[in-house]
């Protein structure tokens, strides 16, 4: 169930790990809740696109954070609760997957972002945290930028390149050294699978609490067209990186 919370303060900018510039500037704030959320908005193609693209993701699989429909001085953002003891830097377990519980999530969340056509993935875009000793598990966050969920989602979304859906930087090189010789086949799967009233059901409760979105329903459809591609897409991301 997608939260509306209303907002009691509206904090400091976040900060952007080294080497990564936060295009969308989000900021910490606390809810009426007691809850910590990263916000991010108040416009509306950035706080659609992320709610939705949040949910998707953890409707395929995805361990992400979890979101809110946030409100404050009569402005909506998408806020995202603050993971629970999680930290930005996971690049020192990149080379150690053996030290990452779901290690097989950072290839998982490539199928995601093409099925999204989200070209903007890197190191910025994951969360750690502790889980026993030293060895962590990963959190994914952000998605404002998949082209399916923005303005003008079925011509955006079809001219995103295959090989511009891998992740840059570290992230991005660490992960071709040891790449999987397919994508995985179960997120490929449930992305098939998800079907497209599934979609309509989850945009049409974020339309309910952010506002109409003109885009909406051109949104479900690209979509739906990418999602009978899955396969064929990201076997395209796992040819050209």
């Amino acid at each position: 169930m997608l939260h509306q919370v209303s907002l009691l303060t509206f904090d400091s900018t976040v900060s952007a790990p080294e080497g990564i510039i936060y295009s969308t500037s989000p900021h910490t704030a606390e809810g009426v809740d007691g809850i910590t959320y990263f916000v991010k908005g108040p416009e509306p193609e950035v706080v659609f696109a992320e709610i939705v693209g949040c949910l998707l993701a953890r409707e395929v699989g995805l361990p992400v954070a979890d979101v809110a429909v946030c409100t404050f001085n009569d402005r909506v953002y998408c806020g995202s609760r603050k993971v629970a003891d999680s930290f930005r830097n996971a690049a020192p377990w990149l080379s150690q997957p053996h030290k990452v519980r779901n290690f097989t999530d950072l290839y998982n969340v490539i199928v995601v972002y093409a099925w999204l056509a989200n070209d903007d993935r890197n190191l910025g875009n994951v969360l750690a945290r502790p889980i026993r000793g030293s060895e962590i598990e990963v959190v994914m966050i952000d998605f404002e930028k998949s082209k399916a969920l923005r303005p003008n989602p079925l011509m955006g979304s079809a001219n995103v390149e295959a090989r511009k859906l891998w992740p840059t930087g570290e992230l991005g090189q660490e992960l071709r050294r040891q790449k999987p010789l397919f994508p995985g086949h179960p997120v490929v799967e449930r992305i098939e699978n998800l079907g497209s009233n599934r979609c309509s059901e989850i945009i049409a409760a974020v339309v309910e609490k952010v506002g109409p979105i003109p885009w909406s329903g051109n949104s479900i459809e690209a979509l739906s067209r990418r999602a009978t591609r899955i396969a064929q897409i990201a076997g395209e991301i796992w040819k050209q990186n």
